[in-house]
């Protein structure tokens, strides 16, 4: 998407300085009474299919960017250790174990928990805030991925990819290939996630302060996937919220 758009924005800079060009030659002290070359060059640009196609493109990009898609925290999935809020949009760390009623899909070894929602096409961007202190993991998962063992964990399975912060190490990980990440200062507390399902890429931005590409995972996406998220500390800071809409 990234590449996209500065593809696009180059050529909308090109346009602009036509523009530009053309809006001075007209307060010029000879004023021709035939439009200058570059203004008819640019009408021309504006009425191509392909600008238009462009210009329409980058509309659909920005309009995914500014507005995150809403999710929820799915309950049903939620570990007994996290403990999901009333909205459904905060989840936290806690030493004691949640009356959660048994469940075919909830997480009973990894404190993890899913989402509601899920994608099987387009493309989606969510918004996440990480406590300050917070050893995370988060990504996305198909419902097949186990509930219980080692292999339920995030990424260390062949239906999961995720991003993980654990002590002081920023990782990437699928089919139990771990990817270590150059150290970023300060860590990522809040992040943008973008899914692209058809073009099979997961790609992870820090955007607190200035925003920073951290990963991209390329993958071909074969079944709906569920954003998925798991805390791996017990202090008070130990949560993760969705910041939904602007």
């Amino acid at each position: 998407m990234d590449c996209v758009l500065l593809y696009l924005f180059s050529r909308f800079m090109m346009i602009e300085e036509q523009l530009r060009d053309a809006v001075t030659s007209n307060f010029s002290n000879k004023i021709s009474l035939s439009p200058p070359v570059n203004t008819k060059r640019l009408q021309t640009s504006l009425k191509t299919l392909d600008f238009r196609s462009e210009m329409t493109r980058l509309i659909d990009a920005l309009h995914i960017l500014l507005n995150p898609q809403e999710l929820t925290f799915n309950v049903c999935t939620a570990h007994p250790n996290l403990n999901v809020s009333t909205d459904l949009c905060t989840v936290r760390f806690t030493s004691n174990k949640q009356p959660y009623m048994d469940h075919p899909e909830r997480f009973t070894s990894a404190p993890q928990v899913l989402c509601s929602q899920s994608f099987s096409s387009g493309q989606h961007v969510w918004v996440v805030e990480v406590g300050p202190n917070c050893m995370w993991a988060m990504g996305v998962c198909y419902k097949s991925i186990p509930r219980r063992g080692d292999h339920s964990r995030l990424g260390h399975n062949t239906v999961s990819w995720r991003l993980q912060w654990k002590n002081g190490k920023l990782t990437a990980c699928s089919s139990s290939s771990n990817v270590v990440i150059p150290e970023k200062k300060p860590h990522p507390t809040k992040l943008e996630m973008a899914l692209d399902y058809e073009g099979g890429t997961l790609t992870f931005h820090s955007i607190k302060g200035s925003r920073e590409h951290i990963y991209t995972f390329k993958a071909v996406f074969k079944e709906p996937v569920f954003p998925a998220f798991s805390i791996h500390s017990s202090n008070p800071d130990s949560w993760i919220t969705f910041h939904n809409g602007m």
